[in-house]
């Protein structure tokens, strides 16, 4: 079974409440849950454990709400931006739900940003933020963080090298902090990514700027090493970054501390090439 048909299953056959409660507290568990989803990063509990902290918010709202962003993160196929169109769909129309019940709100309106962002609709995405409640979105991390998914997605730089700093400052969490700096490093790294692939058919200039995009990964990279010492993706990522680049030795170092932290296919995949390219004796004393 799929994590989607999973978390959509589970939904169902949990109690749910029919209050209609936007108390603090009902806040501070939904929020709970959110961040429970930002820091996902494979393990199907999490999710199932952010399903759990909606269902004590005592809220119909924000269980709609919590529903759409858990199955929105279900949805996630992997490779920069893929998603099952399926989940993303009964994703939106639980969110259809919740804002029959709360208009303007931030915190829940931010999963339609993230969505209709994550289907490239950009237009619906700036109706949508302009409908928000502006002084609320102005100091919403959600919101902001959407903002800076947008212009990345638009290739407006220099816009979302300033809205990351914005964005960083309103982080409150760990999980906050690490999916900033996720989103940005992601960025680059795929950036790099699509060079490699045109390879010799590069002019000097689109190589001049990958150059600028690979010291811009490498950039945040290392702005995000000092809380992610413990994080197999991080190191993966970073292998991955290092590969495209043709640093095999760094490569080999970052693929090895991945793998010590945990074996995944993506990262053996990564070793496999790596031992090609340096011989198996060499990859071994990479450090």
């Amino acid at each position: 079974m799929s994590l989607l048909n999973h978390v959509s299953r589970r939904i169902k056959s949990m109690e749910w409440s029919n209050d209609q409660n936007l108390s603090t507290e009902a806040r501070l568990a939904y929020d709970a849950g959110i961040d429970l989803i930002d820091g996902y990063r494979g393990d199907p509990e999490v999710i199932v454990e952010a399903l759990n902290k909606f269902q004590a918010a005592q809220s119909r709202q924000y269980a709609y709400a919590g529903w759409a962003y858990a199955l929105m993160a279900a949805s996630y196929i992997g490779g920069g931006r893929k998603y099952d169109m399926d989940g993303l769909r009964e994703a939106q129309s639980w969110l259809h739900e919740a804002n029959k019940l709360a208009t303007r709100r931030p915190e829940i309106q931010f999963v339609q940003l993230l969505i209709q962002l994550s289907l490239e609709q950009y237009d619906a995405y700036l109706e949508t933020k302009e409908e928000i409640d502006p002084a609320a979105s102005e100091t919403n991390f959600h919101v902001q963080f959407a903002y800076l998914d947008y212009c990345l997605q638009t290739q407006s730089l220099k816009k979302a090298e300033a809205q990351f700093a914005k964005t960083l400052s309103l982080t409150q969490t760990e999980n906050q902090k690490q999916k900033t700096y996720i989103r940005m490093t992601h960025h680059f790294l795929y950036a790099v990514a699509m060079f490699k692939v045109l390879g010799d058919t590069l002019k000097t200039s689109s190589k001049s700027q990958m150059r600028h995009y690979a010291k811009r990964a490498d950039h945040y990279f290392q702005l995000m090493s000092e809380n992610a010492q413990d994080d197999p993706w991080f190191w993966h990522n970073y292998s991955l970054l290092h590969y495209n680049l043709g640093n095999y030795w760094k490569a080999a170092k970052y693929n090895k501390k991945a793998l010590s932290l945990m074996p995944f296919g993506a990262a053996q995949k990564i070793q496999a090439e790596l031992k090609k390219k340096l011989g198996t004796i060499l990859y071994r004393f990479a450090r």
